[in-house]
């Protein structure tokens, strides 16, 4: 029995949407090898141990299906370790795909070697955020830093040593001025930075890596004062 031509050209169009898709992530995965060959990071189109075994800790994955992390680029560094993938996860009730949100977005992530750092998150503030402050909503303030304040917003469940880490990072966060629309988390011996539901183009990758490292450092370092 011959086939309906309905059937025949929704076949074709799922064909073709699937072999444009297919093609574009492999062009991707081309272009960022590139990227990470000319940064001189070690480059994997899947995900690494270290990603799926560790990261999961901090709130980003919490809770969350996990479909896919993939082309890590990766480089060890003396007081750390510097990550940057393409993170794709759904959101919503385990086992229910019709209240799942789909996020596709790069991650970068910094391991500081020998360091236990304080569970925390820093995100930009908007004027939903400015509002909710006025109901009483907790966060970590600094005296004599307004601007940080007027701009961010940071949560711990561990303020004294969360205050003691950020401190000498105020005046590098306040720089960036209005400019700063990502938000970092850090736990454990990690830090991860993000904006929500963004993949970064290829030629976005080198000043992202720059900034999660100069971040992961500076981090790295205050926490050795601590």
């Amino acid at each position: 029995m011959s086939e309906s031509p309905g059937f025949i050209a929704a076949f074709i169009v799922i064909a073709v949407a699937a072999a444009l898709w297919v093609g574009q992530k492999k062009r991707r995965s081309r272009s960022l090898e590139l990227v990470a060959r000319d940064l001189g990071f070690e480059f994997s189109k899947e995900s690494t141990a270290v990603i799926t075994a560790q990261l999961p800790q901090l709130s980003l994955f919490r809770d969350v299906d996990i479909l896919a992390c993939h082309n890590s680029m990766r480089r060890r560094l003396s007081d750390g370790e510097l990550l940057v993938f393409d993170c794709t996860y759904s959101t919503g009730r385990r086992g229910d795909r019709e209240s799942d949100t789909l996020f596709k977005q790069t991650v970068g992530a910094f391991r500081v070697h020998d360091r236990v750092l304080p569970s925390f998150e820093l995100s930009p503030k908007t004027l939903f955020h400015r509002i909710a402050s006025l109901g009483g909503i907790a966060t970590l303030k600094f005296e004599n830093h307004p601007e940080f304040d007027k701009r961010f917003l940071l949560h711990s469940d561990s303020e004294a040593e969360t205050r003691h880490l950020f401190f000498p990072m105020l005046e590098f966060f306040v720089r960036w001025e209005n400019r700063w629309d990502q938000v970092i988390e850090g736990k454990g011996s990690w830090i991860i930075i993000y904006r929500r539901d963004h993949r970064l183009k290829p030629r976005e990758i080198a000043a992202f890596a720059k900034t999660v490292n100069d971040i992961g450092s500076g981090f790295a370092a205050a926490r050795q004062r601590v």
